[in-house]
């Protein structure tokens, strides 16, 4: 009984592992999934053909039932047992190892991106679910409101710059009658220093000192002699504003430099239409009263009473 309990045991341990060698070669039919971005050494053909003969001479050892035989194959499994069967083992465990699939977790940076993008903020899903139509976009008009501020500052800047860089022109790298090399004429050095003191004086703009200076003084010329002059300043500006046009740098927006009538004219003020309230501004439907306006009311109101007072005094 003892030796038919042992001959079971050892045949329940070969089913074993035949059916785990079988296992193994099931799952090494399956092919490795390929991992982007890291590729294994591709197995040379030699490594291959010692796999191959293994696979056959396990094949060769599947179980065929019980038989004649018995002994022979409980012999040779007892021997594998003892000798090969722990090299065979730690085989197998490296095989497997060595064959489990490669996990490779693949994310979409865009998508994250877009995905924190489209969600709304907390302060455009407060404006979203106000009553207000235009806090809707409040968040845009701020931003816009940002870059147009900032566009704004750069362009005071760029003026102010301007401005200064004018001022320098006319007041020290041409200073025109202080230079002694220009052939100028005494009436003409005359007329560029009345012209830079009325500059300096800030009754004339810089570098139209001179050109008020000459307009002065042919208004008191003769009649003739005023559309004479007239005449030839509208035939030089003509000449200038063709030779513009010819080389590209005219503009419609420059053509009262060109104009000789929109430089010596001012513009006239426009006359507030309708009737003017005479004491206070009438704005937006409202009459506007300044201090200043209730006190002088007050006071011609007192004066009156006392002229009416001493008109009476004087008739009794």
């Amino acid at each position: 009984m003892a030796a038919a309990e042992e001959m079971a045991c050892a045949d329940q341990q070969e089913l074993l592992r035949l059916l785990e060698d079988h296992g193994q070669q099931f799952l090494g039919s399956f092919a490795s999934p390929v991992v982007i971005g890291k590729r294994k050494g591709e197995t040379s053909d030699e490594e291959r053909q010692p796999k191959k003969r293994k696979v056959n001479d396990e094949s060769e050892e599947e179980w065929s039932g019980f038989g004649s035989n018995d002994e022979d194959s409980i012999s040779d499994s007892d021997e594998d047992l003892d000798g090969g069967s722990a090299e065979e083992i730690g085989e197998q465990q490296e095989r497997n190892a060595s064959r489990r699939p490669d996990v490779v977790v693949f994310s979409d940076q865009s998508a994250k991106t877009s995905t924190s993008a489209s969600q709304p903020t907390k302060a455009q899903m407060k404006a979203f679910m106000s009553s207000k139509v235009t806090k809707v976009s409040q968040d845009v008009q701020e931003h816009e409101s940002d870059e147009k501020s900032s566009d704004e500052d750069d362009e005071r800047t760029h003026v102010q710059n301007d401005a200064l860089l004018h001022r320098l022109v006319h007041t020290h790298i041409l200073p025109g009658s202080s230079n002694p090399d220009l052939s100028l004429t005494p009436a003409q050095r005359k007329k560029m220093l009345a012209g830079r003191i009325l500059e300096a004086a800030g009754k004339a703009k810089l570098g139209k000192g001179e050109t008020t200076v000459r307009s002065a003084e042919h208004k008191m010329a003769a009649k003739r002699v005023r559309e004479g002059i007239i005449a030839k300043q509208k035939e030089r500006n003509q000449k200038q504003l063709e030779e513009a046009k010819n080389l590209g740098n005219y503009h419609p927006t420059l053509k009262r430099l060109y104009d000789a009538s929109s430089q010596t004219q001012n513009r006239k003020r426009t006359r507030e239409k309708g009737l003017r309230m005479g004491v206070g501004s009438f704005r937006g439907g409202v009459l506007k009263l300044s201090r200043e306006d209730i006190s002088s009311v007050q006071a011609t109101t007192g004066d009156r009473r006392r002229r009416d007072f001493k008109r009476k005094g004087a008739k009794r």
